[in-house]
C-alpha cells in the first residue's frame, strides 16, 4: 500500500513538473509581445480569464448582492467557461489564466514564490473583535502581529495562497483563556466575485494597457490582483486611473486605427477619460464619447451590452437606445488629437449615437431587446469577420444581414451568464494581430478639425447682446440619487403612475415609487427636455455629474453660474461669473476646472465672485435671483438675506458686469409669510425669478408680490425697455410657477420658442396663455412634475442660456 501511495505521489510531482514546464516555454513567449488592440476585428493572439473559483461560490450565496444576474450553478457556469477556454485554443490563441499565472513559477523560483506571499500578507488582515483596532496585547502581542501573519502565510501551499489572495480574509480575534493563548470570533471574506470578468480591470488600447479603477464597490480590488499578472508576465503598463476616475474594460470598444469608443455612464466617468486623453493613452486620431446620460440602467451598464463591432463594416447595436426619439438614446462627444498642440480637442459634441456610427461608414445591425437580455450584443470578434457568440437568435440575425461576410461560432454559455456576462466580459484580449497597412477611414464624408457646424456650434456670435440664445447648457441629473426633501408622496405615485409607460419591463416590478423609479422617471423627465430642444434647434452642451461629486441639485445651474458676452462685461471679454450661495452643499457644484474646460473655447475669463461674499454671508444665487434683460442691461433683484443680498448684487453691476440694477421688495405681508418658511432649506419662494420673467418684447410678472415702491420702478421699468405686452399673473399662480418658462431662438430660421413647464402652463388662464402665443412664433410645453416635486425647482432653474460675442 505505501509503495503504490509513493508511486501515485510521484506519478502527480511528475505531472505537475510536465506542465510548469509547458507554461514556462509559454511564459517565455508572453515575455515577448507588445499588448495592443488596435480593432475589435482584428486577429485575437493573446486572451485573459479566469475560471470561477471559490471566491465566485461565496458570491453565489447571494447573487444580487454580488453584481450577479440571477442565482448561479456554479457547476455548469466553470464548464461552460472551460469549453469557451478550449475554442479558444482551437483557435490557435494563447490563452493565460489568471490563477495560473499567480501559481506558476512558485515551485522552482523562489522570487516568485516571495511575491505571491506578500500579495496574500496584504490581503490577509486581523483585527480585535473587542473595539475592531489592530491594538497589541501586552501578553500575546506576536499572535496578532504582522510577522505571526507573515509565519502563517509561508507555511501555506500555492493553491491555498491564491484562495487567500482571492477571498480576502479578515481575522477577528479575541484573547482566550483556555487552550490556545487567542480564539478566533469570526472569519469575514470580501471575496472577488467578479473577478471572472477579466475584460473590465485593465483597457487594452491601440497604446497599450491601463489597469482601471473600477466603478463598483464590490470590485475595488481586482485591479490589483490583474496588475500582479501583468506586471508578473513582464508586459509594460501605460498608467492606472486614479480616483475620482473611474474605467471599466466593456466600457471601450477598438473600432480602428484613428478610432476607438468609450462609454460613460453607471461605470466609467469623465474623470478618467480625462486622464486618459491628458496621457495619450487612446492611441488612435479620435476618442468617441459615448455618453450614457439618460438611461444608466443595470442592464445596460457597459458599452459593450449595447454595441459591437462584428466585422471591418459591420456593428450590432440595441435598436431601443437608436434615434433622437428614444428616452435610452446616447450622445457622442468626439475628440480630436492635434498634433500642432499636443492634446485631443473636441471635435463634435452631443451627436446622437448611431448617426455618429453611420457618419463613420458602418452599417449597424439593429438588436431587439429580447436577444440583447440573452447577450446576443456581448458576443467576442476573435477577427477577421468571426465571432464567438452566445445567442443563436442574435447570430441569425447578423448571419441573414448582407453586409456581413463572416462565421459565428454558437457555445452555451448558459451557466455564465447568470453572473451578469458573457463572452466579451468574460475575456481581455491582450495582443491582436496589428494589420500592418493602415486602414482607409470609411467616413460617409470628411470631418472638418472644428466643431461640427451642424451639430455643436460655438454659443450664438453677437456683437450687442439680445435676449434671446440658441444655446443652453444643461447639467444631467445624479445616476443615483436626487434630492429629497419632505415631498408628497401621494403626489409622487400619482406622477410615476401617469408617466408608467415610460418605465421599462426591468424597471415595473420596483414597486409603486421606489426611489429607484423617481431617479429613473426624472431622469426621462431631462431626456425630454434634451429632446425637445433638439427638435427646435436649440443646442444643448449636457454635462453629467456623478453620485461621487455629493451634488443632487447641480442640474439646476442658474443658482450656480451666469454666461456673459464681452459686451456685458467690464472686462470686455465673454465671461462666466461664479455666484455665492449659502447651501455649503450646493457650492461644490461650483467645479470651475470642469466648467471651465467645458467652456473654455467660447469664455476667456471666469469670475471668481463668490469667496468675499460668503465670508460675509452675502449671497446671490445667480440668474434665479438676478432677472437679466440683456439687450437693456437691467438686471433685477428682489432683497433676500438668503437667496439675493443687495450688497452683492450691487458689487456685481459696479465691478463685473456693465448692468443697471433695479432692486425691488416684496410686500410686508408677504416677507412675513416667507419669513415663516425661510428655515425650509428646500423653499426657493423668494427667488426673483418665480415672480418675473423677461422676454425680448413681453414680460410676465406678479405685480402683486411686490410693495408699491417696488411695482411703480418696475412698471416703469418695463416701460421704458420697450416691453409691448405685460402679462400680469397673480400670487397664487406665481406659487404654482407660474413663471417656470425660457425662451430661446431656434439657430436655423430664428424662430422664437418658448419653453414652458406644464404646471406653469396649467396655472394660467387661457388669456395669458394666447398672451404668450402672441408674442413668440411657438409654445412648447414640457413636463417636469415629478422633478418639481422632488427637488422644489424647475425649468427656469434647469436651463442655462449660454450668451457670446464677437468680442
Amino acid at each position: 500500500k505505501l509503495s503504490r501511495r509513493v508511486l501515485n505521489i510521484n506519478r502527480k510531482i511528475t505531472k505537475n513538473i510536465i506542465e510548469t514546464r509547458k507554461y514556462s516555454n509559454l511564459f517565455d513567449q508572453t515575455l515577448q509581445f507588445e499588448p495592443r488592440q488596435c480593432s475589435e476585428n482584428d486577429k485575437a493572439e493573446v486572451v485573459l480569464l479566469h475560471e470561477p473559483g471559490i471566491e465566485a461560490l461565496l458570491g453565489s450565496l447571494h447573487a444580487s448582492g454580488s453584481l450577479f444576474e440571477k442565482p448561479v450553478n456554479l457547476d455548469k457556469a466553470r464548464m461552460d467557461h472551460r469549453n469557451f477556454k478550449k475554442v479558444l485554443a482551437e483557435h490557435n490563441m494563447q490563452v493565460l489564466d489568471i490563477r495560473s499565472v499567480l501559481a506558476r513559477g512558485c515551485d522552482r523560483d523562489l522570487k516568485a514564490r516571495l511575491d505571491l506571499e506578500e500579495l496574500a500578507i496584504q490581503t490577509l488582515k486581523y483585527f480585535d473583535y473587542e473595539d475592531g483596532e489592530n491594538k497589541m496585547y501586552d501578553e500575546i502581542p506576536y499572535l496578532i502581529s504582522n510577522a505571526y501573519k507573515r509565519q502563517c502565510i509561508e507555511a501555506m501551499g500555492v493553491t491555498d495562497l491564491i484562495d487567500v489572495i482571492l477571498l480576502s480574509p479578515t481575522v477577528w480575534l479575541s484573547p482566550s483563556k483556555y487552550n490556545t493563548p487567542m480564539k478566533l470570533e469570526s472569519l469575514q471574506m470580501k471575496p472577488l466575485l467578479n473577478l471572472t470578468f477579466t475584460r473590465d480591470q485593465q483597457l487594452v488600447t491601440n497604446k497599450g494597457i491601463v489597469i482601471c479603477n473600477l466603478g463598483s464597490k464590490q470590485r475595488e480590488h481586482e485591479s490589483r490582483i490583474v496588475k500582479f499578472c501583468l506586471d508578473k508576465l513582464g508586459l509594460p503598463l501605460l498608467g492606472t486611473i486614479q480616483a475620482p476616475g473611474t474605467v471599466e474594460g466593456g466600457d471601450f470598444i477598438a473600432a480602428r486605427d484613428d478610432l476607438c469608443f468609450i462609454g460613460t455612464g453607471l461605470r466609467t466617468n469623465h474623470y478618467a477619460i480625462e486622464q486618459m486623453l491628458t496621457n495619450n493613452w487612446f492611441g488612435t486620431e479620435k476618442v468617441a464619447v459615448v455618453r450614457d446620460i439618460f438611461d444608466c440602467n443595470q442592464q445596460r451598464m457597459h458599452l459593450d451590452t449595447i454595441f459591437n463591432i462584428a466585422s471591418e463594416n459591420c456593428c450590432v447595436m440595441l435598436k431601443s437606445i437608436m434615434g433622437t426619439e428614444s428616452n435610452r438614446r446616447r450622445l457622442v462627444t468626439e475628440y480630436t488629437y492635434k498634433t500642432s498642440e499636443g492634446k485631443y480637442v473636441i471635435t463634435k459634441a452631443d451627436v446622437e449615437f448611431s448617426q455618429y456610427v453611420r457618419d463613420q461608414g458602418y452599417h449597424i445591425i439593429e438588436i431587439s431587446e429580447e436577444q440583447q437580455e440573452a447577450y446576443g450584443i456581448n458576443f467576442l470578434n476573435i477577427g477577421d469577420n468571426s465571432i464567438i457568440a452566445v445567442d443563436e437568435s442574435t447570430a441569425r440575425s447578423i448571419l441573414n444581414d448582407k453586409h456581413f461576410k463572416g462565421n459565428i461560432e454558437v457555445i452555451d454559455f448558459d451557466g455564465m451568464t447568470t453572473m451578469y456576462g458573457s463572452v466579451h466580459c468574460c475575456s481581455q484580449v491582450l495582443k491582436r494581430q496589428h494589420q500592418k497597412e493602415a486602414r482607409q477611414s470609411r467616413r460617409l464624408f470628411d470631418i472638418d478639425d472644428s466643431i461640427s457646424a451642424a451639430v455643436t456650434p460655438s454659443p450664438h456670435s453677437i456683437k450687442r447682446p439680445t435676449q434671446l440664445t440658441s444655446s443652453v447648457l444643461l447639467i444631467a441629473p445624479s445616476y443615483n440619487e436626487v434630492e429629497n426633501p419632505k415631498s408628497n408622496r401621494e403626489v409622487i405615485k400619482k406622477v410615476i403612475a401617469s408617466r408608467a409607460h415610460m418605465l421599462h419591463e426591468n424597471d415595473t416590478s420596483l414597486g409603486t415609487h421606489t426611489d429607484m423609479q423617481i431617479v429613473q422617471t426624472i431622469r426621462k423627465e431631462f431626456a425630454d427636455v434634451h429632446r425637445l430642444l433638439y427638435e427646435h434647434n436649440i443646442h444643448s452642451y449636457i454635462m453629467t455629474q456623478y453620485v461621487s461629486d455629493n451634488t443632487p441639485l447641480a442640474s439646476f445651474p442658474n443658482h450656480i453660474i451666469s454666461t456673459h458676452s464681452a459686451f456685458e462685461t467690464k472686462s470686455n471679454q465673454n465671461s462666466t461669473v461664479f455666484y455665492p450661495i449659502a447651501n455649503e452643499n450646493r457650492r461644490k457644484e461650483r467645479r470651475k476646472r470642469r466648467l471651465g474646460t467645458y467652456l473654455e473655447k467660447s469664455y476667456q475669463t471666469s469670475v471668481d465672485f463668490y469667496s468675499s461674499h460668503e465670508t460675509n454671508n452675502e449671497f446671490l444665487e445667480g440668474s434665479a435671483a438676478m432677472v437679466y434683460d440683456r439687450e437693456h442691461l437691467q438686471v433685477y433683484v428682489v432683497n433676500d438675506p438668503i437667496r439675493a443680498s443687495i450688497v452683492a448684487a450691487r458689487d456685481l453691476c459696479d465691478r463685473v458686469l456693465n448692468y443697471n440694477l433695479v432692486e425691488l421688495e416684496f410686500n410686508e405681508t408677504y416677507q412675513f409669510e416667507l419669513k415663516e418658511n425661510q428655515e425650509d432649506s428646500h423653499s426657493h419662494d423668494s427667488l426673483t425669478q418665480r415672480y418675473l420673467f423677461i422676454g425680448d418684447n413681453f414680460a410676465v410678472v406678479c405685480f402683486e408680490a411686490f410693495d408699491e415702491a417696488s411695482q411703480d420702478k418696475l412698471r416703469e421699468s418695463l416701460q421704458n425697455t420697450g416691453k409691448q405686452s405685460i402679462i400680469e399673473i397673480s400670487l397664487d399662480q406665481a406659487k404654482q410657477r407660474g413663471t417656470s418658462m425660457g425662451l430661446f431662438r431656434s439657430f436655423k430660421n430664428d424662430n422664437r420658442h418658448l419653453f414652458i413647464t406644464s404646471n406653469s402652463k396649467s396655472s394660467l388662464n387661457d388669456q395669458q396663455i394666447q398672451q404668450l402665443e402672441a408674442n413668440v412664433d411657438s409654445l412648447v410645453e414640457v413636463d417636469l412634475n415629478l422633478t418639481e416635486e422632488i427637488t422644489g425647482l424647475s425649468l427656469d432653474s434647469m436651463l442655462c442660456p449660454l450668451f457670446h460675442s464677437d468680442h
